[in-house]
């Protein structure tokens, strides 16, 4: 077998293997997301019919097995151990419906404010974390509480939106699956063509770097992905139709 068929081969092999096995560098990567949530949502289900201690401890040993299991588990579920924690907080905080009882604006304001700020100095600490690699940054213990930190301050940047009807909000939130499947591509390019342009980024710029740089980018590629969405809802709408 020639050298040039022989490497193409082993090259569509692994890509074949990663894509069954759910690993992020095949040709439909971003799907391990949905793989990972797959896992979250049928673990969950059973979790939450047991007792509430029960519950808290089968979390903890989740975080547990996430950090500290040696090999990558296939389709996910290494991650899904790792994401579990923090969707079942955001379950209990959904059932209580204790964020609903702030309406105060500038309250609202306020803490979202603190919580970036703290969000900010959490990411300068813990560096590099993802979830898909199951890293956990340098501090682990600080993983969940800056997950946590986050996940209050969207909340109360969301709410600032609530009497408002947004269409490009209504757009971006139905077409997230677009956003999912193409904002790797997306968001390559955009950091390709900043970092071509804004060849002073890190030196002379240190607020446009790291996390803030990170965010701004994100915004921009749901910016950038509006009009796909768009086009997509229109010549395949069969993919949005909602059931009766």
């Amino acid at each position: 077998m020639p050298l040039f068929i022989k490497s193409n081969y082993s090259f569509i092999q692994q890509q074949f293997i990663d894509f069954v096995t759910g690993e992020s560098n095949s040709p439909a990567g971003p799907a391990w997301f949905l793989l990972g949530l797959f896992f979250v949502r049928l673990f969950s289900y059973f979790i939450v019919k047991l007792n509430v201690y029960i519950q808290i401890i089968l979390l903890i040993i989740s975080a547990f097995i996430a950090y500290y299991i040696p090999i990558d588990m296939f389709w996910a579920i290494d991650s899904a151990f790792m994401a579990l924690p923090i969707f079942m907080i955001g379950y209990y905080l959904k059932q209580s419906n204790m964020l609903e009882n702030v309406n105060n604006i500038l309250i609202e304001v306020i803490l979202f404010i603190i919580l970036f700020i703290v969000l900010y100095f959490i990411n300068h600490i813990q560096g590099s974390v993802n979830m898909n690699l199951r890293n956990f940054g340098h501090y682990p213990y600080l993983y969940y509480v800056g997950a946590l930190v986050g996940l209050f301050m969207f909340i109360f940047f969301s709410k600032q939106f609530n009497k408002y009807d947004f269409n490009i909000v209504k757009t971006i939130s139905s077409g997230s699956i677009v956003i999912m499947g193409l904002h790797c591509a997306t968001f390559l390019y955009t950091v390709t063509i900043i970092k071509k342009t804004v060849t002073d980024l890190s030196e002379n710029q240190p607020l446009l770097h790291g996390a803030l740089l990170l965010v701004l980018i994100s915004i921009l590629t749901m910016i950038i992905l509006y009009y796909p969405i768009i086009l997509l809802q229109k010549f395949f709408s069969f993919f949005w139709r909602q059931k009766a």
